[in-house]
């Protein structure tokens, strides 16, 4: 039942999300407004009502082609969610109509959050999108043939992790985060990608950078400075 862990871990290991700042929204397009109400698996319902949790946030990002036609579709929370539940809303989601995502006219891919927040009362939720659209950025990794990693992404635990660390006999742990950063470079969102076990104390130490973390130049798209996202594999040490 890792679904069941992991359900419940979601509950205390939500996305670290900053405000939107105040740097005006420069990607336009999205979601076209229509029905977007799907009805509750009762499997969901079910785990709710056992877990005696009043609702939850389901989570999925959505990335458009320059057409307007989702390019993918997948589950970002909560992790673990079981396969045919999360194929359900993907299938749904599908069915919406969107206008392509373009920055000073020029349609360009881009990606946003549809959440739907399931109470455990009632038969159905409603979606919506986030309206914290973003850039999905590839990022270039150079594998050392010996480490057979990039020890760019290498990060050293703060004390209170590696101690943790230390305690299960661990010196080294991987993790993958989706990490984005506002039109102004700053960082404003950060969220586990996998493994689901990683430890609350790892996952905290990266939300940490949220408000505080800079990347060194803001994303252009356009001649204009626009929020991106990306997603690394961090190789955290204890020492």
């Amino acid at each position: 039942m890792k679904w069941i862990f992991v359900f419940a871990l979601f509950f205390a290991c939500a996305p670290a999300v900053r405000p939107a700042s105040q740097f005006p929204a420069k990607i336009q397009g999205g979601l076209v407004p229509g029905d977007t109400r799907v009805a509750a698996p009762q499997r969901l319902l079910d785990d709710l009502a056992q877990f005696n949790h009043d609702s939850i946030e389901l989570v999925f990002r959505v990335c458009l082609r320059t057409d307007g036609r989702p390019a993918f579709i997948t589950l970002a929370s909560p992790l673990g969610l079981p396969r045919e539940v999360a194929d359900l809303y993907v299938d749904k989601i599908r069915g919406w109509t969107f206008q392509p995502y373009s920055v000073t006219g020029h349609a360009i891919e881009g990606c946003d959050d549809a959440i739907f927040r399931q109470g455990r009362n009632a038969k159905d939720a409603m979606g919506e999108m986030a309206g914290r659209p973003h850039v999905s950025v590839l990022v270039a990794m150079v594998v050392d043939p010996r480490l057979r990693r990039d020890p760019h992404l290498d990060v050293k635990a703060s004390a209170e992790v590696a101690r943790e660390m230390q305690e299960h006999k661990l010196e080294a742990v991987d993790a993958s985060f989706l990490v984005c950063y506002d039109p102004t470079g700053l960082a404003d969102e950060v969220r586990l990608v996998g493994p689901p076990e990683t430890s609350p104390g790892i996952i905290a130490m990266f939300q940490g950078w949220v408000g505080t973390r800079r990347q060194a130049q803001p994303m252009i798209v356009e001649g204009v400075p626009v929020r991106s996202c990306s997603v690394r594999t961090y190789h955290v040490v204890a020492s």
